[in-house]
């Protein structure tokens, strides 16, 4: 089927307009193509309100995402200008301790507009909690008395609407394929009372394209709230084509993220918006009828379950509308779009996972570390599949039955009759009333051989030597783990005391590269 090339030249006419008055979306996208209908209003919500710490140390990607207050580049190398509009610039650059390529958004502070840096900042403190696979990452931020510098990771496949425009047409398999990881994302995000409330082709980038299989990663959260899920919303925000009739009407709720993606899955398997005007208000309108059809002949081969699908997400009332998990696990998806896991990798995984446990506190900090700023692509994107596999409701964490369920699929019903699964649950600590999160996943699945190179294990040391002392005391453990915490001081001692060997009350590289080794005995 073919795209409307009527929408698509439309669109570009309206947002070639916006980017000569230099709309940019959020502090992380390349891209100068929002279309605001309204304002978006001051947020001020900080995450930390909605999710309190499971322990009384938590050891989180959060926690490393920092800010510094030295120029970005001490530690980055500028390679190239990858967009610029009115409020900043952003640049492809390599960190220089790691070579890794990292997006980096130049934001000029505004000094009268506090409202604007405020938003910036939120945005941040939402981005910096998000920990899934198919959001972008942030990795640290830097301030001047002029700009703020975010870096991010590097996406080269350019925006998802520039694949619709460009391709043309997309097979039901492959447009699964893409629904699936963008379910799952939402799904984890209303997990976490994360509303997107911007959610458009343009705010998906391509991370990778295998044959026609598109990767994606949910940007711009600069819109986004934090709130509970059955809190009512009343300010109207959002961009035409995809905005759900309730924002229109001022009063909505997480569901309103639901109709996007159905506007966004309607428009990959039919080629054009399911309400479509001349005019924004002619859009709107037609939004707020919330009556569409699908048009032959380019609907024609489309199977009933993607329609079904279609028509649950744009179900007008939003209390009968269904659920980021429940579109998840609709037959559509799971059926156009299963995950194949090969039984070696499983095995490796699990392989991997017997031979791990938390051991000390500041072990796993680094690990952390390790694993979210370190690690390769390739091989978080293998440990990516196994993740989402085993995380059934999609919500960014797996319990017992799921990787029991996982892992019977992966490697047969009789598998965990063994004493070997038994193991690798206990080690885990992986029972009725546990979770294992994404982050603490890639931790104990990875091939520790291939993260715990004496580069990375340096890279982590130097991180916590926050004083440059040469040592890790614990004023520094603190400044790292210790944000938002009032802890007692024998708290920090005792996280050094686990691997203070020789009992000076602080922890040398020596010891440190010693007790990390110990994760590949």
């Amino acid at each position: 089927m073919e795209v409307g090339d009527k929408w698509i030249k439309s669109l570009k006419v309206v947002l070639s307009i916006n980017t000569k008055m230099g709309i940019l979306p959020c502090c992380l996208s390349s891209s100068t193509t929002n279309i605001d209908i309204y304002p978006v209003e001051e947020i001020t919500t900080p995450f930390s309100e909605y999710h309190r710490a499971d322990t009384m140390v938590p050891v989180s990607p959060s926690r490393f995402v920092r800010e510094n207050k030295y120029l970005f580049k001490d530690d980055y190398k500028i390679e190239k200008t990858l967009g610029s509009g009115t409020y900043g610039v952003v640049y492809k650059a390599i960190r220089k301790a790691t070579g890794e390529k990292r997006a980096i958004k130049k934001i000029k502070r505004m000094n009268k507009d506090k409202g604007f840096e405020g938003k910036l900042v939120h945005e941040i403190d939402i981005l910096k909690h998000l920990d899934h696979p198919n959001i972008i990452k942030i990795y640290e931020f830097y301030t001047t008395e002029k700009e703020f510098y975010v870096v991010s990771e590097y996406i080269s496949g350019g925006e998802l609407f520039d694949e619709i425009a460009q391709r043309r047409y997309f097979s039901e398999a492959d447009a699964a394929f893409i629904m699936r990881q963008l379910l799952a994302a939402i799904s984890y995000c209303h997990s976490k009372n994360v509303v997107h409330r911007d959610l458009k082709p343009e705010n998906i980038l391509i991370d990778s394209v295998e044959g026609n299989k598109v990767t994606v990663k949910i940007i711009d959260f600069g819109t986004a709230l934090i709130v509970p899920q059955d809190r009512v919303i009343s300010k109207k925000v959002g961009s035409i084509y995809y905005v759900a009739p309730e924002i229109l009407k001022g009063n909505y709720t997480s569901k309103c993220d639901i109709w996007s993606l159905g506007v966004i899955m309607y428009i990959l398997l039919v080629g054009r918006p399911p309400f479509n005007g001349s005019s924004n208000s002619s859009i709107m309108s037609a939004i707020l009828t919330g009556v569409f059809e699908f048009p032959s002949p380019l609907a024609d081969n489309i199977s009933a379950d993607a329609k079904g699908l279609i028509r649950k997400m744009l179900t007008y009332n939003p209390e009968e509308r269904i659920t980021a998990s429940e579109a998840y696990n609709h037959p559509w998806v799971q059926n156009y779009a299963p995950i194949e896991i090969e039984p070696s990798q499983a095995l490796e995984t699990l392989h991997n996972l017997k031979g791990f446990n938390g051991k000390a506190k500041l072990q796993k900090a680094a690990m952390m570390f390790i694993v979210t700023h370190l690690m390769t692509k390739q091989e978080r994107d293998k440990l990516n599949e196994i993740f989402l596999a085993l995380d059934k409701n999609a919500d960014g964490k797996i319990t017992y039955s799921e990787f029991v369920e996982g892992y019977s699929q992966f490697l047969g019903s009789n598998f965990f009759d063994n004493k070997e699964a038994e193991e690798v649950l206990e080690e885990q600590k992986l029972d009725k009333n546990k979770e294992i999160k994404y982050s603490d996943f890639l931790i104990a699945a990875a091939n520790k051989t291939k993260l715990l190179t004496l580069k990375n294990i340096k890279q982590a040391f130097d991180l916590f030597d926050v004083n440059k002392s040469g040592y890790i005391l614990p004023s520094d453990v603190e400044m790292i783990l210790g944000p938002g915490k009032e802890l007692d001081e024998a708290v920090w001692n005792k996280i050094i005391d686990e691997l203070d060997t020789n009992g000076d009350g602080k922890v040398s590289y020596e010891e440190f590269e010693s007790q990390m080794m110990k994760y590949l005995d």
